[in-house]
């Protein structure tokens, strides 16, 4: 089977969990129902933050 990019149909959270279907090859996955409960990083600081400039080297 070729692989699919899933398209997926939520219902609603029951608990801390949320039963989805891809709408596309019915492959079922759950899913969490708070996104707030993973680690993201910073990932808003990381991309709102400049550019560093590469340190310029003198050739040997």
């Amino acid at each position: 089977m070729a692989h699919c990019q899933h398209y997926w149909v939520l219902q609603p959270p029951q608990a801390e969990i949320v039963r989805g279907r891809c709408k596309r090859c019915q492959e079922e996955r759950l899913f969490p129902s708070r996104l707030d409960e993973f680690d993201r990083g910073n990932d808003h600081e990381d991309l709102t933050r400049p550019a560093r400039a590469p340190a310029l080297t003198r050739a040997a």
